[in-house]
């Protein structure tokens, strides 16, 4: 048995990419920097992890990361893309994560919340979600 789980920390490196398929599915992807640990006292690049939310998640993506978030993702490792540098003619690789949750950590100070326009229904059950828990 096997088991494909991850689970990274680091600063998101662009504005979310969203798309929106014909059949209402929801995809929002990020590259994020995870920071790797120094070697022998050197400062050693990040390794940078382009990371997929889907659906629900998708939307909270969207709603809440910006660049330079920090954030932490659990997910599963995707088979990365390889290619070879058109420039370099150098194989590289992109690593790939697909999200199950999100953990926003900290937002860059000058960041606002995106505004996602909501239906009047969604809007009102998100803003009585409170009158619904148990205690």
């Amino acid at each position: 048995m096997s088991i494909n789980t991850i689970t990274i920390t680091g600063h998101v490196g662009r504005d979310p990419e969203s798309r929106q398929f014909d059949n209402g599915t929801m995809v929002v992807s990020v590259p994020l920097a995870v920071r790797q640990q120094k070697r022998g006292g050197e400062e050693r690049p990040p390794i940078w992890v382009e990371v997929a939310f889907w659906n629900k998640l998708a939307m909270t993506a969207g709603d809440y990361i910006v660049k330079g978030s920090q954030s932490g993702v659990t997910g599963r490792l995707e088979e990365p893309d390889v290619w070879i540098d058109k420039k370099t003619g150098e194989a590289r690789s992109k690593v790939k994560i697909t999200a199950s949750s999100l953990e926003l950590i900290k937002r860059p100070d000058d960041a606002a919340p995106a505004q996602r326009t909501q239906p009047a229904q969604a809007q009102a059950a998100a803003n009585n979600w409170a009158e619904e828990l148990p205690f």
